[in-house]
């Protein structure tokens, strides 16, 4: 009963509320303090789960996800600057009774540009335009799929800022667009909670100027929630595969001007593997059960 109140739970939410990673490293807070480059990086890896379909009792999904990227920025004046991104991103998917595709890691190369603009008062406005390119292919028809962000976000009241925009993606037969809406609220002198749909999920306390803990609501499934394509030598040649997952976590983070370290450790409730044919169709959604995880992130600018 525990089990499957826990499987409906995690549907309802990851139906409702997609990944809050989606944007992630996409609010370019180092353009603020007008620093050069930018390297960031993150890894979050999620132990064994069981998967919950007919037919293959006793089989277990592996999963983890991680990226690097260098972001070069250049300051047009004051209050405007562009931002280039280059970097790498990797999901492995390991299903050990996968009858669709064998292949565990894919791998991408990530391009960016980003225009950062604090020009109009009391707003912070980014333009972002990315392309994720398979590694392994390098064909930016077949194997690749596009973002594009529009994010403001005003300073509505010393204590509360305002989120708006909006996110798309598209690629390997898929395209969809989000809202991005929310706030991010100093709710005391050393909390804050920010739920900016469908980006951040957190509450902060931040004892000291340096250190904060965090109760974070985590999405899984890549960069902008990605979707990748399978080999054409696959049980289901060139594939289209994505994983739709949530969970609950506590972290810790240490930070100065220039540096940050984030540890987190958590429990993922679950969700499913979505697996199409090369042409989006034939539809195959793969339950799996609930498993901890745990993760960094670490950013160094100059």
């Amino acid at each position: 009963m525990l089990k499957k109140t826990l499987t409906l739970a995690a549907f309802l939410i990851s139906a409702s509320l997609p990944a809050f990673d989606l944007c992630l490293a996409t609010y370019y807070p180092y353009v603020d303090n007008h620093h050069y480059l930018d390297w960031e990086n993150y890894g979050t890896l999620v132990a064994p789960a069981d998967i919950d379909k007919s037919g293959f009792d006793g089989s277990t999904f592996k999963y983890g996800e991680a990226a690097s990227s260098y972001f070069i920025n250049a300051y047009i004046d004051e209050h405007n600057a562009l931002s280039f991104q280059l970097g790498y991103g990797m999901m492995k998917i390991d299903w050990n009774e996968n009858p669709f595709f064998n292949q565990k890691y894919f791998h991408d190369a990530v391009f960016s540009i980003a225009y950062v603009s604090t020009g109009l008062d009391k707003w912070r406005w980014i333009f972002n335009l990315g392309a994720h390119i398979d590694a392994e292919h390098w064909d930016p028809i077949n194997y690749a799929f596009y973002n594009f962000t529009m994010w403001g976000r005003c300073q509505a009241l010393d204590c509360l800022g305002i989120h708006v925009g909006m996110v798309a993606t598209s690629g390997n037969e898929r395209t969809q667009a989000l809202p991005i809406l929310g706030i991010d609220w100093d709710i005391a002198s050393k909390w804050r909670l920010a739920i900016v749909y469908p980006c951040e999920g957190s509450l902060n306390f931040t004892p000291y100027e340096f250190w904060t803990i965090s109760a974070t609501y985590r999405g899984f499934g890549g960069y902008y929630k990605s979707f990748h394509r399978t080999g054409s030598n696959q049980p289901l040649p060139k594939a289209v595969v994505s994983v739709f997952s949530t969970g609950f976590d506590l972290g810790m983070t240490l930070r100065n001007h220039s540096a940050k370290l984030e540890l987190y450790g958590g429990y993922n409730v679950g969700g499913w593997m979505l697996i199409e044919n090369q042409f989006g169709d034939n539809k195959q959604y793969v339950h799996f059960d609930g498993a901890p995880y745990g993760g960094l992130q670490a950013s160094i600018a100059f």
